[in-house]
């Protein structure tokens, strides 16, 4: 990810700029060049050269881009969620709404930060919204007379958070944020792009291959190279993945001190941003298997099959794919944690057998006896999680709907009406265009996101973590150590948040300013530094250490702090053992740096290296 100087906010305007006029100067080249019969000598071998690529360029645009894209956003659900009961729906209602805290400003309270444009927000506009949120349904296909009773229940509660009645009816000015039912918002990238792409995946692939990486390819060799565009030469010579859609890269283990490690990226553009990671985990220590998990649906290829839900059907599919190792150590950035919130969520269904947590999804296919047969994960690195505090808008906003018009850190600028120079001079939020063109705007990530990824069957709690308001309930007698990794400046996650959450130093907080209000699709996010201050001194009222361990500062949590009331004292149990939190990062950026790097080198040593109490996990 870019900063957020002058020159990176300028190269990044013009790249944007460059690449999206790389279709209409085609287009306009070819009709020129038609009517003007231009005299394509070998003089003129330089415009024989630009013609043969506008008419590529064309092709794509007309053949490949816009049939995918119309595809794409008929609106079908590819993948439906596990429905709710109303007692699991009342449950995730109930917990959602305890976190979020009220603000004297009643726009603020929640759920009102879901509803992105100005104007009358009335009862119909929350039904729609809650339909969405919690029954995975619109209005138009909605049994309401059989669900009044239990949607009056949740109008009412929401009503007592935000301090006046609604209207009847629907307010036509407003709209929320519906992931699943908006439309799929996309734009235009060039052949030459995905060019680049696949000159960028044949580097990382060379890399990968000269550090000891196999790559398993889930279909046969002529298959897999046009499974995806930009098409993959180099899967001519893989080997055949354990399961039919997932490849991978995998390093042998020989180590017989330390468990394997299993590394699930987020979005972009594959695993290159992770290589001098990668490379130096080897260095380290060559004994240690690494298996590295390819998403392909969020690394900016167009997908010919359309694949399931990530998040559902990879957490198995990656444990099928551990060959002969009983456990390893689970590394996710980003979107990766929401399939590693996955994983957790069915761990605690599998160990526990019972409902006691009735938000937790339930997958009525699933195997119970054949999940409990595969390897398990001895802990758990998250890096930039989106799955905590998933229920607030601050993720869904950030990603999918955010304009990079204008800059949320120039709050005076925001109020007022403003120029084009103004909205493109009031602050350099190159890193905001950064995410938006090349990432949310992608057809294949904004197609996952809006289609295959439904919030409350990845949302994380601290209490699946292990932290309960009880300091003094019975612990487990194995437990499974979480390290998260946070960015300060995250534009995604909301850090300071999430650490509040975590650490019981302040309630998890989102605001929406008046000023942003103002402005159609703006959502702002106000952490006050009051709340840091009282974050702080909550942590060391709780015997919670913090302390400043060069790029980062480091939370460690007490092992008598963490309990589970789920599981039975002879289970496993997840445990919430620290926070790396990097002020002043962004998303992604944790790895720019070999001193940002050191922080996730430790934490991995630490956790890959066996104990006795890690050999009980895979006996149990």
């Amino acid at each position: 990810m870019i900063g957020t100087t002058l020159h990176e906010y300028l190269f990044i305007l013009l790249s944007i700029l460059a690449l999206r006029l790389i279709a209409p100067a085609s287009i306009l080249y070819i009709i020129y060049s038609a009517c003007a019969l231009f005299d394509y000598t070998s003089r003129n071998l330089f415009f024989v050269w630009i013609l043969a690529y506008a008419i590529a360029e064309t092709l794509f645009c007309f053949g490949v881009y816009w049939p995918q894209r119309i595809h794409l956003n008929k609106g079908i659900l590819h993948d439906m969620p596990t429905p709710l009961t109303r007692v699991e729906r009342e449950a995730l209602f109930s917990k959602c709404a305890s976190i979020a805290l009220s603000f004297p400003d009643p726009l603020a309270s929640y759920p009102l930060g879901w509803f992105l444009t100005q104007g009358k927000l009335k009862r119909q506009n929350v039904v729609e919204w809650l339909l969405w949120a919690l029954y995975s349904c619109e209005p138009r296909d909605a049994p309401l007379d059989e669900w009044k009773d239990e949607l009056d229940g949740y109008i009412r509660r929401i009503e007592e958070r935000i301090g006046y009645k609604l209207e009847d009816g629907y307010g036509n000015t407003v709209r929320s944020m519906r992931l699943s039912f908006d439309p799929v918002r996309t734009t235009y990238r060039p052949l030459i792009w995905y060019l680049t792409v696949g000159a960028i995946d044949m580097l990382t692939a060379s890399r990968l291959y000269f550090l000891g990486f196999t790559h398993y390819s889930p279909n046969r060799p002529f298959r897999s190279i046009f499974s995806a565009l930009p098409f993959r030469i180099f899967t001519l010579f893989s080997r055949t993945s354990a399961t039919p859609f997932l490849p991978y890269w995998c390093r042998p283990h020989t180590s017989s001190n330390r468990d394997p490690i299993v590394f699930i990226h987020g979005i972009g553009i594959g695993l290159h941003p992770y290589i001098p990671l990668i490379a130096k985990l080897v260095r380290e220590d060559p004994e240690v298997g690494i298996l590295l998990v390819e998403l392909l649906p969020i690394s900016n290829r167009i997908l010919l099959p359309i694949l399931g839900s990530c998040t559902r059907t990879f957490p198995i599919a990656i444990r099928q794919t551990m060959l002969d190792a009983l456990r390893a150590v689970l590394v996710a950035h980003s979107y990766g944690t929401a399939i590693a919130a996955h994983d957790i969520h069915t761990r605690l269904r599998v160990q526990t057998r019972t409902d006691t947590d009735p938000y937790h999804d339930v997958d009525p296919t699933d195997d119970s006896n054949t999940e409990s047969r595969l390897p398990i994960f001895t802990s758990y690195l998250l890096i930039d999680p989106i799955s905590l505090l998933l229920h607030l808008p601050p993720v869904a906003y950030s990603f999918l709907y955010r304009s990079p018009w204008r800059n949320r850190s120039n709050e005076l600028a925001i109020r007022g009406h403003q120029s084009l120079w103004q909205k493109l001079f009031n602050g350099y939020n190159g890193n905001e265009w950064q995410l938006w063109y090349f990432a949310s705007r992608d057809l294949e990530v904004a197609h996952t996101l809006s289609r295959r990824f439904f919030w409350n069957e990845v949302v994380l709690w601290k209490e699946d973590l292990g932290l309960t308001p009880d300091a003094h309930a019975p612990t487990s007698s194995s437990q499974i150590p979480v390290g998260i990794v946070l960015s300060g400046n995250d534009q995604i996650v909301p850090a300071d948040t999430v650490r509040s959450y975590l650490t019981g130093g302040g309630d998890a907080q989102h605001s929406l300013t008046s000023g942003e209000r103002d402005c159609v699709e703006d959502v702002l996010m106000d952490i006050s530094e009051d709340n840091d201050s009282q974050s702080s001194h909550a942590s060391s009222s709780s015997g919670w250490t913090h302390k400043r361990m060069g790029a980062f500062e480091h939370y460690h949590f007490p092992q008598a702090r963490f309990s589970n009331t789920n599981n039975k004292a002879s289970q496993p149990s997840f445990r919430l053992e620290e926070i790396l939190y990097y002020p002043g990062l962004d998303h992604a950026t944790v790895f720019d740096t070999s001193e940002r790097r050191q922080g996730l080198l430790d934490t991995l040593r630490r956790y890959s290296t066996r104990s006795i109490d890690d050999e009980r996990l895979t006996s149990d």
